[in-house]
Parts: C-alpha cells; sequence; structure tokens
C-alpha cells in the first residue's frame, strides 16, 4: 500500500533536510538531497528492515554510493528533458 501524496511530500521534504544536515548544509545541491531521500523511501517501502540498517550504516559514515550515483545523474538532466 502506498502512502498518500501529501504524506510522502512531506516525508520526502523531511528525509531531504536530515540529508541536507548531514551532509554539512552545502548549497546547491537541493535536487541532489531531494532524490536520494525520495530513493530511501521507495526502498524502505519495499525492503524495511534491510533498508533501514543500509540506512544507518550511511548515517555512521559508510555512505550509499549506488544511491548517490543515480541521485548526482538525475541531477545532471535539464528539467526540460523530463517532460
Amino acid at each position: 500500500m502506498s502512502m498518500p501524496y501529501g504524506r510522502e511530500q512531506r516525508a520526502i521534504r523531511e528525509r531531504a533536510f536530515a540529508i541536507w544536515e548531514h551532509e554539512g548544509r552545502p548549497s546547491g545541491k537541493n535536487l541532489v538531497h531531494w532524490l536520494k531521500a525520495e530513493a530511501e523511501i521507495k526502498l524502505e517501502k519495499g525492503f524495511g528492515p534491510m533498508i533501514r540498517k543500509n540506512l544507518a550504516d550511511r548515517d555512521a559514515g559508510a555512505g550509499m554510493p549506488e544511491i548517490s550515483a543515480i541521485a548526482e545523474a538525475h541531477a545532471q538532466v535539464e528539467p526540460h528533458q523530463l517532460m
């Protein structure tokens, strides 16, 4: 079952904010943080405990290179390419 749209957007926004803070509040990475947060939330829905462990590892400094690479690639796409 998926989360209602407004609730999911709020969860993504809160997660993106936490990622931004965790990375030292860098400027200009809004989309990267949003995409990381969105990917984490979607993965959590499908993989629950396994993903929670990976997120804990990330918060401990281990990182999540797969999600970072995907988010970085999406950040390179111009908005008009998404339409």
